[in-house]
């Protein structure tokens, strides 16, 4: 009987209650968002290639509209097209907010040097980060002097990396 007695709540008692329920969420979510850093994380797995490139810009330029504080790029590939590759990594050295690199699993070959024009590469665990050689159409080593370009290529945002960080080479 004690029960019954405790469970009554006046009609006007129970609306007061709600009303301070819904206020205190409503204020609770203004001011998280308020306070909250908008980070874009940004997917890249797979092949690297002309449809991903115009993806990173696209994402990238939407991320600096809505003056995003931070770039989360999720990287996983075993490679791709040098012109996409290159593409890619212009857009990340130029962006106007600091883009982070997460690699899980592989960063191979072209996806390398996209980690390279990273501000910060982060990996978990397993990953594996390197090796690049690059191929001509057929699937054979491309000639010398391609070779040469992309050692250099490689080694001028390895060494720009280094000038950020502070990392000799």
């Amino acid at each position: 009987m004690k029960l019954k007695k405790f469970m009554k709540i006046s009609p006007f008692t129970l609306v007061l209650l709600v009303i301070a329920l819904v206020v205190t969420i409503a204020s609770y979510r203004e001011v998280s968002e308020a306070d909250a850093d908008l980070l874009y994380v940004i997917p890249l797995k797979g092949n690297i290639s002309g449809g991903i490139a115009d993806f990173i810009s696209r994402a990238i330029s939407e991320a600096e509209q809505r003056q995003a504080d931070a770039i989360l790029l999720e990287l996983k590939t075993l490679g791709g097209y040098a012109d996409s590759m290159t593409e890619i990594g212009d857009t990340i050295s130029n962006s106007k907010i600091p883009v982070d690199v997460f690699i899980e699993g592989r960063a191979i070959s072209a996806g390398a040097y996209i980690a390279l024009c990273a501000n910060r590469i982060v990996m978990s665990p397993n990953a594996v980060l390197g090796a690049s050689q690059p191929l001509v159409a057929d699937g054979s080593p491309a000639p010398e002097k391609t070779i040469a370009a992309f050692r250099k290529m490689f080694r001028g945002v390895a060494e720009a990396r280094a000038q950020r960080t502070g990392i000799e080479l």
